[in-house]
């Protein structure tokens, strides 16, 4: 069964918003962020990770910022090498 379906399934925050988005990172427990990573990873969801790089290099308070980078770091861990790849190129601006 995937992330997300079921009756008995997490709710997917990420998937209303970057506002929601946002509340899990800042507010959601480990377990959250990581199974947002895994879910972003296996949906190979470029806007969104382009978010979260984006707020990495941002000036958002420092935490959302951090866990902006937790998240990334668990998506290039779980990702295939060209999704990984193409994440660590935006991370460190090599577009």
């Amino acid at each position: 069964m995937e992330l997300g379906t079921g009756p008995d399934a997490a709710p997917q925050p990420w998937v209303d918003g970057p506002e929601a988005m946002a509340n899990l990172l800042l507010y959601g427990s480990a377990e959250a962020r990581r199974h947002l990573a895994e879910d972003l990873a296996r949906r190979d969801d470029r806007a969104a990770l382009e978010l979260l790089v984006a707020t990495v290099r941002s000036t958002e308070p420092w935490l959302l910022r951090a866990r902006c980078l937790e998240v990334v770091g668990l998506v290039v861990v779980a990702a295939g090498r060209g999704l990984a790849g193409a994440i660590l190129d935006d991370l460190c601006g090599r577009h």
